[in-house]
């Protein structure tokens, strides 16, 4: 674990091994280099999301495109029962960010029965961009978010060679755009499933 909920897990593992008479350890923080590492990938399928955006102009040529992931956390791990727990998810989203080449922002947001304060982390430039389907290549998504990925790299590399600026271009752009959106009748197929953990 790369996060403060390891202190979770540290309490569920010192109940288990009071309980059963074990002596299982206490790991501490992963310190593995998150590009030797399939940690990311795993977070990412738990809290980040894909965003697409883009508009015609007057001669029907796709502009404006925008495509980025996002990934979000609260600003502290925080619990309820104890409330002397209060740690900073700073230091992890930092490191994403520093890999990912790219920044960390903060943000406020009044939900009415609470202040929301959270972490963000956006891949809007084009090196972010780079090392993000660079490292899902090594280490993929398995979930729905594998797909969104697929199109949103498809996206990525229509814009890199300028092909969103034709009709061909703009067709698959909509095509991509349109698998994007939530579809409960959508077909999914799962071949790639016959990868996991094998990379």
């Amino acid at each position: 674990m790369r996060t403060p909920k390891i202190e979770a897990l540290h309490r569920l593992i010192t109940w288990f091994n009071l309980k059963h008479n074990t002596n299982i350890p206490l790991l501490q923080i992963d310190s593995v280099s998150l590009k030797d590492s399939s940690w990311l990938s795993g977070m990412l399928e738990a809290d980040s999301s894909f965003y697409l955006t883009w508009k015609l102009n007057k001669n029907d040529i796709a502009i404006g495109i925008i495509y980025y992931l996002r990934l979000t956390q609260k600003q502290a791990y925080t619990r309820k029962l104890d409330t002397s727990v209060n740690v900073s998810n700073l230091f992890f989203m930092e490191e994403i960010a520093k890999f990912l080449k790219t920044e960390v922002t903060y943000s406020e947001r009044d939900r009415g029965y609470f202040l929301e304060k959270t972490y963000g982390i956006r891949t809007h430039k084009l090196e972010s961009k780079l090392q993000l389907f660079e490292y899902l290549s090594k280490y993929p998504l398995f979930g729905y978010k594998y797909f969104d990925q697929k199109y949103l790299e498809k996206v990525h590399n229509l814009y890199l060679n300028n092909d969103h600026k034709t009709l061909i271009g703009k067709n698959q752009l909509i095509e991509y755009d349109n698998f994007k959106k939530k579809d409960e009748n959508k077909q999914y197929t799962w071949e790639h499933l016959n990868n996991f953990y094998k990379n």
